[in-house]
């Protein structure tokens, strides 16, 4: 499965020391590991990161609704992020910057794009989500590698576009490729891509050959290994689902089934569902009293 688990990855983070998350963290629901093979403290997300976009909020409405979202300089809870600032390109990152924001959204509609752009927020010390555009996100394979590179940029979150009417079993397909055709992916990028800041890895390979997956579409689980610093892949990957019929449902698949854990919440419901909705499909709940700061919010964009 692309990047849902890493032998090497799971094994170093077995052994790490880890540290125990101060109540901020544990609001987020993340833990914080000491990597001892790296040297570096890393924070894993260990449920639903939900971030809400802005975008479809009125600009003479987002401070009304920032005041129901931040308290204390911090998202609430139940909140991972919230994407103010949305850049295609290093320009629009270097304005975000300008514009005091600590992270940005980048929409990427190509993976050079998307790869300069992830670079150039994480060399101004920004904090990073990808959006992966529907285009990007049709072939299993294309998949694979635009996560691998904008991963290995340093994308703290790596979301991919997809339609509320796609087939779940479509969605497993896209997060996973066979093991011949991962092999020859991971060497491919292993030839062209140089950093050593990330890995990619292959399993060990068969006597046989694997059946491809139109032969056999239970053969994607476990295939592909991508290694990356810090983070691993499998705690990167998440949706950007259109807002339609069996949008919470697909949500609610990707995030139990097949543990993709970063979704994006749009608090207008315009281009995702909101941010209760995508919460409650991810089965936090009951959101009682203490998500109130967040229903608020939502009625923000109604009251413009």
């Amino acid at each position: 499965m692309l990047a849902l688990a890493s032998t090497r990855t799971a094994a170093r983070l077995q052994s790490a020391v880890r540290i125990v998350a101060g109540s901020l963290r544990s609001q987020r629901v993340l833990s914080t590991f000491y990597d001892s093979q790296s040297g570096e403290t890393v924070t894993l997300p260990s449920g639903i990161q939900c971030h809400v976009d802005l975008s479809a909020v009125a600009v003479n409405r987002q401070s009304s609704a920032l005041r129901h979202l931040v308290k204390d300089g911090q998202p609430v809870k139940g909140i991972s992020s919230i994407m103010r600032a949305i850049a295609e390109d290093e320009h629009g990152v270097a304005e975000a910057a300008q514009n005091q924001h600590d992270g940005v959204c980048v929409t990427v509609s190509s993976r050079p794009q998307g790869v300069a752009a992830v670079e150039a927020a994480r060399n101004l010390d920004m904090r990073a989500w990808a959006v992966l555009q529907p285009a990007l996100c049709l072939e299993p394979h294309d998949v694979q590698l635009n996560a691998a590179e904008i991963g290995d940029a340093g994308a703290e979150a790596i979301l991919l576009s997809v339609d509320a009417g796609l087939d779940p079993e479509k969605l497993r397909e896209m997060v996973s490729v066979s093991p011949n055709l991962s092999r020859s992916r991971s060497r491919s990028r292993s030839r062209s891509h140089s950093r050593s800041r990330s890995r990619s890895r292959s399993p060990s390979p068969s006597p046989s050959p694997s059946p491809s997956l139109d032969s056999n579409p239970n053969q994607v689980d476990m295939a592909c290994e991508i290694d990356l610093l810090g983070a691993p892949m499998r705690a990167r990957l998440g949706l950007r689902v259109a807002p339609a019929a069996g949008a919470l449902k697909l949500v609610q698949f990707a995030y139990e089934e097949l543990g993709l854990l970063h979704h994006v919440a749009c608090l207008a419901g315009k281009h995702s569902p909101r941010p209760s909705e995508v919460l409650k499909a991810a089965g936090l709940g009951p959101l009682d009293a203490n998500f109130g700061p967040i229903f608020l919010a939502e009625h923000v964009p109604e009251a413009a």
